[in-house]
C-alpha cells in the first residue's frame, strides 16, 4: 500500500507502525529566521511571529531502516509567508550576484540544481526537465504525484514563538520535530491556535556562555505563559505552576533507553556516556464534527550503524561529437547519463528509535 494511503487510512495506526521524522532546518524549510526583514509585517510581538494558514504539499519517504519515514514538504511554489510570498537572498547562478528565490524544502532544492547545471550544460527546459525527474528516481528523491498531501505546516525560529491559526483548508497538520521546544494549543478545536515555542538564544553555545537550568526554565516560563483552562501543552520541560491547561511531557524516563534493542547500536562513547536525546513527531488531523486532535510519538536519537547508499555524480554529456556540434548550433539535442552508479557503505549516524507508540495530546 502507497505509504498517503496507508497514512491516511488511520494516523494512529501508521504512527506505530513507523518512526517518523522531519529535519527542522532552514533548508529543509523546517525554520525561519525570524530577524529577516521580510517578516517585519507579521510579527505579532517581539518574539512571535504568526504564519498563516496556507495548504503546502508533503510525502513520505523512506529513512534509514525498513520501518523509517521522512516526511519531505514541496513549498517552493506554495509556501506563503507573506502576502507578496517569502523570499530569501541567495547568489546567482554564474555571475555571483544576488538574487531572489522563494523559500522551499530539500526534495525542491534538489531537482532546482539539478535543472540549473543542466541547463547550463546547454539542454532545453524540456530535456532538464526530463532529466531532474531521472535523477531524483535514481537516487530515490523522486516523489510520485499521487502520494503528496494537502497539510498545514508550523516551522520554528530559535529563540522565538510561531504562530498559526488552524482552519479547514486541510485535514492534516505538522510542525518540526522536536528535541527542547514546546507545542502549545489554545482555543476551540474547531479553529485552535497552534504554536512551537522555542527559547534558545544566538550566544548560548558560544564559548563561556553560562546557561543555567533556571535561566531555561524561565525562558520557558515566560514564554508558555499562564495559559487558559482550554490550553494543552506537550513539553519536555515542567509547565509554570500557575498553568492552567493539560500538560503532557516527554521527558527521557529512566531505564526507557536501556530498552532499546538494536543490534546495530553504536558503542557508547566514554567522553559523552549520556548519547540519547528524545525527540517528538506530532501530527494534527482534522475531523468535519469533532475538529481538531493532536497525536505525537516519542523517540530516541542514538548514534547506529546504518547501510547508507552512496551514489556517483550525475551529469550531463552530448550522445555524440555531432549532437555537441547541433547545440553550438541552437539545434536540439539529446543527452545521457553519466554516472549514477550506486554502492552502500556502512557508518555511523544518529537515527530515531522509536520509545513509544501513538500517544493523544490532552486536547481539547
Amino acid at each position: 500500500m502507497p505509504y498517503k494511503a496507508e497514512f491516511e487510512a488511520g494516523v494512529q495506526a501508521f504512527m506505530n507502525r513507523y518512526t517518523i521524522y522531519l529535519p527542522g532546518t532552514k533548508g529543509d524549510g523546517g525554520m525561519i529566521d525570524f530577524d529577516d526583514p521580510a517578516y517585519t509585517a507579521s510579527r505579532n510581538v517581539d518574539t512571535a511571529i504568526d504564519v498563516p494558514a496556507a495548504a503546502v504539499k508533503a510525502a513520505w519517504k523512506p529513512g534509514p531502516r525498513p520501518n523509517h519515514l521522512k516526511l519531505v514538504l514541496r513549498i517552493s511554489r506554495d509556501y506563503k509567508m507573506l502576502p507578496t510570498g517569502r523570499r530569501e537572498r541567495q547568489l546567482a547562478v554564474g555571475d555571483g550576484g544576488a538574487d531572489d528565490h522563494p523559500i522551499e524544502g530539500t526534495y525542491e532544492a534538489i531537482k532546482r540544481n539539478v535543472l540549473t547545471d543542466a541547463r547550463q550544460a546547454g539542454a532545453t527546459a524540456a530535456t532538464a526537465k526530463g532529466f531532474a525527474k531521472e535523477v531524483l528516481r535514481r537516487t530515490g528523491q523522486k516523489v510520485e504525484k499521487s502520494e503528496w498531501l494537502d497539510c498545514y505546516f508550523l516551522p520554528w525560529s530559535r529563540g522565538r514563538t510561531t504562530r498559526m491559526l488552524l482552519g479547514n483548508g486541510a485535514r492534516y497538520f505538522f510542525t518540526a520535530t522536536m528535541n527542547g521546544c514546546s507545542f502549545l494549543v489554545t482555543g476551540p478545536a474547531a479553529a485552535p491556535t497552534v504554536s512551537h515555542v522555542n527559547t534558545t538564544q544566538a550566544g548560548d553555545d558560544l564559548p563561556g556562555a553560562n546557561v543555567s537550568k533556571a535561566t531555561i526554565k524561565g525562558r520557558y516560563a515566560a514564554a508558555v505563559g499562564t495559559g487558559t483552562p482550554g490550553s494543552s501543552l506537550l513539553t519536555k520541560y515542567k509547565p509554570p505552576v500557575t498553568f492552567q491547561g493539560r500538560v503532557n511531557r516527554y521527558k527521557e524516563q529512566p531505564g526507557e533507553i536501556g530498552g532499546i534493542a538494536d543490534p546495530d547500536l553504536a558503542p557508547v562513547d566514554p567522553m559523552h556516556p549520556h548519547r540519547a536525546d528524545i525527540n517528538t513527531f506530532l501530527v494534527g488531523v482534522r475531523d468535519d464534527v469533532t475538529g481538531w486532535e493532536f497525536f505525537y510519538q516519542r523517540s530516541a536519537v542514538l548514534p547506529t550503524l546504518v547501510d547508507k547508499p552512496q551514489f556517483e555524480e550525475f551529469e550531463y554529456h552530448p550522445k555524440d561529437y555531432w549532437q555537441a556540434a547541433w547545440m553550438k548550433g541552437g539545434f536540439e539535442h539529446e543527452w545521457v547519463i553519466a554516472g549514477g552508479t550506486r554502492s552502500t557503505v556502512r557508518q555511523k549516524q544518529t537515527i530515531n528509535h522509536r520509545v513509544t507508540q501513538c500517544q493523544r495530546l490532552n486536547f481539547p
